[in-house]
């Protein structure tokens, strides 16, 4: 399968190239792979949890975060006020860095900010590839640091 990515990286290549006149022409040779725009975020979540294996009841389990909470989030029916909600379900499911920003950014979250300590110890742990809530959060606690939020815990 063909990495989110590796697409839109060729896509931008592509559209570097791509006269005003040529747009049509490309937004139909690319129609396959581009979002239907609706919600871009539950697209990519979908996708990626498909390609993963993922189940999302499973996953907002080990989130922490209740199940219908989190359906309203991977949908784009609700939106969080912070990035940690998304944050909890994006370690949870064992996203990379790069997959995790981009489901930030499609969420209309800033990115992770490297300048941040909080948010360069939680860029850390993508990197450590630690995959629960509550390693992140020891992680986070242990630098003195607030732990994971969500509306919706299940705390």
């Amino acid at each position: 399968m063909v990495r989110e990515e590796t697409t839109t990286d060729r896509l931008e290549k592509v559209l570097q190239s791509t006269r005003p006149e040529d747009l049509s022409a490309f937004l139909e040779a690319e129609k396959d792979h581009l979002a239907d725009g609706e919600k871009p975020l539950a697209d990519y979540l979908r996708g990626l949890f498909k390609e993963k294996g993922i189940e999302q009841r499973r996953l907002f389990i080990e989130a922490d975060i209740l199940e219908s909470y989190g359906y309203k989030l991977v949908s784009g029916e609700k939106h969080a006020r912070g990035k940690d909600p998304y944050l909890r379900m994006f370690y949870a499911a064992g996203f990379t860095l790069e997959e995790a920003q981009r489901g930030l950014k499609l969420a209309g979250q800033p990115e992770l900010y490297a300048r941040f300590p909080r948010e360069a110890v939680l860029m850390s742990a993508f990197h450590q590839r630690l995959h629960t809530v509550e390693d992140v959060n020891a992680l986070l606690e242990k630098h003195g640091m607030e732990p994971l939020h969500t509306v919706g815990s299940l705390d």
